[in-house]
């Protein structure tokens, strides 16, 4: 029978450190695997790798004789899966294969963080920190960073699902806080104000408490509508009336604001008012001056107005006077706009030609 014994180097000093292959361990405990350490001094970096040891401290090392923490792994070859935990078969099992609990007295503000650190290979904090803080009653989820003191929080999901950014209390699914007031925080990269509209797509829009809600779809208001009233009544008194409050048979009237001779504004802007009237031929005016007035008004108040001033040479000219008005109107919500007609002349009635007599009213 062959018999093989294998020796290993053990060597203890004044200090009872134990070296498992190697005379020259660095700490309490220390295994050099490959048995390539020196005799004397420090192990390189390349040494290390191969090393596991146990300080004084109590601080575990794998590639590092200087663990500065209770369990430092450093690795030195950059391949893929440097580090493998494997798990017992769990399938479906909800459990974690790997958990982190901080142990102290609950408190609010408690933390449990996994650090990424990309500043030295062996020491130093970690600049970014994901995993739990707690909360009065609850664990949330955090990531945060650190610019060289404590973390300043980033990101956060609530234990009740509602993911905050820029704040740590967020009240909906999604809640952004830039920390400027009238900045979203929010941007989109490949979409802008140029970008191609879709179809039967409706607005976004920001409610007064900051909740990105689906705007709704206004329908501006729309009226069209032709002349019902039929004259302007006998009139022998310049500027002083009798005043025509004139009606319109409507043809479109989107939002219904339209009654008879009033228009109701149903939001406060801007309206474009376009309005003329035309007189049917007639004869027996007055040779020196006939005057047509022509206003609209918003509650009373005269806002745009018009007036056509002719003559003729003897009382059998025909004539058809017209005048228009055109322009844009200011009006508040539930402010209310008619169209006003009256006629100077020889204290004759005249007939409105109605189909050439028309009022449009659009909201901008």
């Amino acid at each position: 029978m062959k018999t093989s014994i294998l020796f290993i180097l053990i060597s203890c000093n004044l200090f009872a450190q134990v070296g498992i292959n190697t005379p020259n361990p660095q700490d309490i405990f220390h295994v050099d695997g490959a048995r390539d350490n020196p005799a004397n001094g420090i192990p390189n970096a390349a040494q290390q790798a191969n090393d596991l040891i146990l300080s004084s401290t109590g601080n575990l090392g794998l590639g590092t004789t200087i663990p500065a923490n209770k369990f430092h792994v450093v690795a030195n070859t950059t391949s893929a899966g440097r580090f493998t935990l494997i798990d017992a078969l769990q399938g479906t099992v909800d459990a974690p294969t790997l958990v982190l609990r901080n142990i102290s007295p609950v408190a609010t503000g408690n933390r449990t963080f996994l650090g990424f650190n990309n500043t030295g290979p062996t020491t130093g904090g970690a600049n970014w920190g994901i995993g739990s803080i707690r909360t009065t009653t609850t664990e949330d989820f955090y990531m945060g960073n650190s610019l060289g003191a404590t973390y300043i929080e980033r990101f956060r999901i609530t234990a009740a699902g509602n993911v905050g950014i820029g704040t740590n209390a967020p009240t909906a699914k999604l809640e952004i806080s830039s920390g400027a007031n009238g900045t979203s925080g929010l941007k989109f990269t490949n979409m802008n104000s140029a970008s191609t509209p879709v179809a039967n797509a409706a607005g976004l829009a920001v409610d007064a408490t900051g909740n990105v809600v689906v705007e709704a779809v206004i329908q501006k208001a729309r009226f069209k509508g032709s002349i019902s009233t039929v004259s302007l009544p006998a009139n022998n008194s310049s500027q002083t009336g009798p005043f025509t409050m004139l009606s319109y048979t409507e043809s479109i009237d989107i939002g219904n604001n339209f009654v008879t001779n009033t228009f109701t504004a149903p939001r406060t802007g801007y309206y474009i008012v376009s309005a003329n009237i035309v007189l049917v031929p007639s004869v027996d005016w007055n040779t020196s001056s006939n005057e047509l007035y022509f206003d609209a008004l918003v509650n009373g108040a005269l806002t745009l107005a018009n007036t056509n001033v002719f003559s003729v040479s003897t009382s059998t000219s025909v004539e058809g006077p017209s005048v228009s008005i055109n322009g844009l109107v200011s009006m508040n919500a539930g402010q209310q706009l008619t169209i006003r007609g009256w006629m100077f002349n020889n204290n004759i009635a005249r007939t409105i030609q109605t189909g050439r007599t028309f009022l449009s009213i659009s909201e901008l």
